[in-house]
């Protein structure tokens, strides 16, 4: 996996690196992947990941961002409806109506693309 080469820090075997593990992970609350997502709830119909930096900087970051998945099934319509949203902003920047957006234009829009591809990307795997 190229994150896992790119940034795997040592000390962080608790995290799961494969998609094979996460194939079959119950996305608890705590959980740690890639050391980039940690889930902050999982209320059994949705789950909150929290996402950006490392999970080894707990507090307020520069690059932060939440991760809301959910899905529904009607099994009378035979039909699975995923919901995904993504919000990408900085819990350490400054407050106040002066304040800009620390996030630059261009990184919000490599975001949005990156969100687009794991989208496509998990939807190949659902099953009929």
């Amino acid at each position: 996996m190229i994150q896992q080469r790119y940034d795997r820090p040592p000390g962080k075997d608790d995290n799961l690196w494969h998609t094979s593990e996460l194939a079959v992970a119950t996305f608890n609350k705590g959980l740690r992947f890639s050391n980039h997502f940690e889930v902050v709830d999982n209320s059994g119909s949705e789950v909150v990941v929290r996402c950006g930096g490392s999970p080894l900087e707990p507090g307020l970051r520069k690059s932060d961002g939440l991760i809301f998945l959910s899905a529904k099934i009607d099994p009378e319509q035979q039909l699975a409806v995923f919901h995904f949203k993504s919000a990408l902003f900085s819990s350490g920047a400054p407050k106040g109506e002066s304040a800009t957006h620390t996030i630059p234009p261009k990184m919000v829009r490599l975001h949005e693309w990156y969100v687009r591809m794991l989208t496509e990307s998990a939807m190949k795997n659902v099953k009929e």
